[in-house]
C-alpha cells in the first residue's frame, strides 16, 4: 500500500441483527491466517473497519483492529529486523494511516528512511529476477545483493536473495541437463557456485545430478553402439561412441565400446587370442577357434641360419592388418569322420587303394593298401582324438569347404604365411622356441630318448631326453605356444593353401595364400613326430604334390573375419 491508503469496507445487511457476528468471525479467521490487510475486501482489517463503520461503538471490531494493527507492527520490525525493508516499506502506510498519532509508526519509518539505499538495492534485484538477470550484465540481480551486504552484512534477505539466485542457476542448470546440453548446464553450475562457493553440499548434488544425466545419456549412446556391434557395424558404432565421448569422456563404459569396434574391425568381434566354436547346421559345433592378434613378422630364415635352404628366402616382412582365427589344434580323426559322414566324402587313400606307412621292422616308411584317413601312422586304426593323415591337399580343402558351407563362414586352409606368422608366435629364433635343442618337452618331434614298439629310436634327433612319442600323439598334448596354438611344431605337418614357389620373390607381404591357377604342388609347413632338428626350424617347407598321402602330414583349418 501507498500512502493515504484506507481500508475496502464491505457492504452487509444491517438489519440482519447477526451480520456483524458472521462479519466479524470473518474477521477473526483473517487475521487468525495472517491476511491483515491483503486482499481487498478479505482482510482482518477490511472486515473490522466495515463493522466499525455500521456500528462505531462495537469493542470487539476495535479490539479486533488493535489485535491486528499490533500484528502488522510486529510483522514490520521483524521485516526490518531481517533486513527486508520493501516489505516493510509495504506494510507501513497502512499502520500510519490506521495510528496517525502513535509513536512506533514514526520510528519504523525512519528506520526504512536511514536503510534506504538497502531498500531501494533489493527492489531492483526483484526486478532483475522477474526479467531473468540473475547474474549477468551490470544491472543483475547477485549484484544488487552483494551491493547491500556491502552496506549490512548480516541482512537476511540479501543472502536469502543469492541463494535463490543460486539456486534458480541450478534449475536452469537441472533442465539444460535434461535437454542434453551438458555443457550449458555445467556452466551453469559454475555460474551458481561463483555466487555462494560455500555452499558445498548444494553445489556437490548439482554436480553430481547433471553427472548422472551425463552418464545416463552417454550410456544410452554405449548401449546402441553394442547393438550396431553385434549387428557388426563398426562404423555407426563408432559415430555413436564419439557422440558418447563428447557428452561423458570419462564413461566407465567407453574403453569396451572402443575395444569390441576394434576387435570387430580387426576380428570379427572376437578378442585377441579368444577361443569359440561356430555352430553348425546340423546343431553340433565347430573345432575350437583361436583369434590370432594382428602383427607382422618376418617370413623366412636369415640367410646365416644353419641348416637354411634357398627355399626359405629372401626374407620379408609380412604385416597383418585384419586378424584371422586357427584351429587350436590338427583336425582329428573323429572331427574328419563326421565330414565323412555327413558328406560320403571319399578321399585320395581311398581313391588310390594305398597310403605310406611307417614300418616298424625296417624303420622306414613304405606303401600299404588299405589304409585311409581311418588308420594312424602304423596302419592300425585311429583313436578319434589323433591328428587324422592320410589324406591330400584337396581332402583337407574339402573338409573346409564343408565346414563353411555348414556354419555359413568363411573357413579355408590357413595361407602359408599364416601358418609361419601363427607357428612363430612372435618369435625370430631358428626354433619356435629359441635357437638351441629343447630342453623341455616342448612338441611331438623327434628326440633322443624316442623309443618305437620295439625299441627303434632315431638316427637324427635332438639330444636329450624324450618328447613322450614316437609317433602321432593326441592333439594337444603339449602346451599351446603364445598365440594360444597347439602343436604348429610338430606332432604331423601340415597342408597350407599356396603353391610351392622355390622363392619369397614377389610373395604378397599381407599374409595372403600365393596360388596361381594349374600349380601342380602344394606347400606343407610344419614339423611331424618324425622331424629332424633341421625340419623342425620354424621356416622349414615343403613342396609336395596335392594328392600325396602320408602318416606325417595332417591339416587344421583357419577362418577370416
Amino acid at each position: 500500500p501507498q500512502a493515504g491508503w484506507s481500508p475496502t469496507l464491505v457492504v452487509f445487511d444491517q438489519s440482519d441483527r447477526n451480520a456483524p457476528t458472521v462479519m466479524l468471525q470473518r474477521a477473526d479467521a483473517a487475521l487468525a491466517q495472517g491476511r491483515l490487510f491483503e486482499p481487498a475486501g478479505e482482510s482482518a482489517i477490511d472486515l473490522y473497519s466495515s463493522v466499525l463503520d455500521a456500528a462505531p461503538k462495537n469493542a470487539r471490531a476495535r479490539e479486533g483492529i488493535g489485535r491486528t494493527l499490533d500484528q502488522l507492527t510486529l510483522t514490520i520490525q521483524q521485516s526490518l529486523d531481517r533486513g527486508d525493508y520493501p516489505a516493510a516499506a509495504s506494510m507501513l502506510p497502512v499502520l500510519e494511516q490506521l495510528r496517525p498519532d502513535d509513536a512506533e509508526p514514526v520510528r519504523l519509518r525512519q528506520r526504512i528512511d536511514a536503510a534506504e539505499p538497502q531498500r531501494i538495492a533489493l527492489q531492483r534485484a526483484a526486478r532483475a529476477i522477474e526479467r531473468d538477470r540473475i547474474d549477468s550484465g551490470t544491472r543483475n540481480a547477485v549484484a544488487y545483493f552483494r551491493e547491500v551486504l556491502a552496506i549490512e552484512p548480516q541482512n537476511a534477505s540479501a543472502r536469502e536473495g543469492l541463494a535463490d539466485a543460486q539456486n534458480a542457476l541450478l534449475v536452469k542448470a537441472q533442465a539444460a541437463a535434461a535437454a542434453g546440453t551438458f555443457d550449458e548446464a555445467d556452466a551453469l553450475v559454475e555460474r551458481a557456485s561463483a555466487i555462494d562457493p560455500d555452499a558445498l553440499q548444494v553445489l556437490t548434488d548439482a554436480r553430481a545430478a547433471v553427472s548422472s544425466r551425463r552418464t545416463a545419456a552417454a550410456s544410452v549412446l554405449l548401449r546402441d553402439a553394442h547393438e550396431q556391434l553385434d549387428d557388426g557395424e563398426a562404423d555407426a558404432a563408432d559415430t555413436l561412441l564419439d557422440q558418447a565421448i563428447a557428452i561423458d569422456p570419462d564413461n566407465g563404459g567407453v574403453g569396451l565400446v572402443r575395444e569390441r569396434i576394434r576387435n570387430v574391425r580387426l576380428y570379427g568381434g572376437f578378442g585377441e587370442g579368444e577361443r569359440f566354436r561356430d555352430t553348425m547346421g546340423n546343431g553340433g559345433e565347430g573345432p575350437t577357434m583361436v583369434v590370432i592378434p594382428v602383427g607382422s613378422f618376418l617370413m623366412g630364415s636369415p640367410d646365416d641360419e644353419d641348416g637354411r635352404r634357398a627355399n626359405e628366402g629372401p626374407q620379408f616382412r609380412v604385416r597383418f592388418d585384419r586378424g584371422f582365427a586357427l584351429a587350436e589344434a590338427e583336425i582329428t580323426v573323429g572331427e574328419y569322420r563326421r565330414f565323412v559322414e555327413a558328406t560320403g566324402h571319399r578321399g585320395s587313400a581311398e581313391e588310390s587303394g594305398s597310403s605310406s606307412v611307417y614300418d616298424e621292422r625296417s624303420g622306414s616308411m613304405r606303401d600299404r593298401g588299405s589304409v585311409d584317413w581311418r588308420n594312424d601312422e602304423t596302419g592300425r586304426v585311429a583313436a578319434a582324438d589323433l591328428p587324422v593323415v592320410h589324406i591330400g591337399w584337396g581332402d583337407a580343402v574339402a573338409y573346409a569347404r564343408w565346414l563353411a558351407d555348414s556354419t555359413a563362414q568363411p573357413y579355408r586352409l590357413p595361407s602359408e604365411a599364416e601358418f609361419e606368422y601363427a607357428l612363430r608366435a612372435g618369435s625370430g629364433t631358428s626354433y619356435a622356441w629359441g635357437s638351441t635343442a629343447p630342453t623341455r618337452p616342448v612338441a611331438n618331434v623327434s628326440t633322443e630318448g624316442d623309443r618305437s614298439g620295439t625299441r627303434r629310436e632315431w638316427s637324427n634327433a635332438f639330444p636329450g631326453e624324450t618328447d613322450g612319442f614316437f609317433g602321432i600323439a593326441p592333439v594337444r598334448s603339449y602346451a599351446a605356444n603364445d598365440f594360444g596354438v597347439h602343436d604348429l611344431v610338430g606332432n604331423v605337418s601340415e597342408w597350407v593353401e599356396d603353391c610351392w614357389h622355390s622363392s619369397y620373390s614377389r610373395a604378397p607381404s599381407d599374409g595372403r595364400a600365393w596360388v596361381n591357377p594349374g600349380c601342380g604342388r602344394r606347400v606343407v609347413r610344419g614339423a611331424s613326430w618324425a622331424s629332424g632338428p633341421d625340419q623342425v626350424r620354424s621356416a622349414y617347407r615343403l613342396s609336395i604334390a596335392p594328392a600325396t598321402t602320408s602318416p606325417r602330414v595332417g591339416f587344421r583349418v583357419a577362418r577370416s573375419f
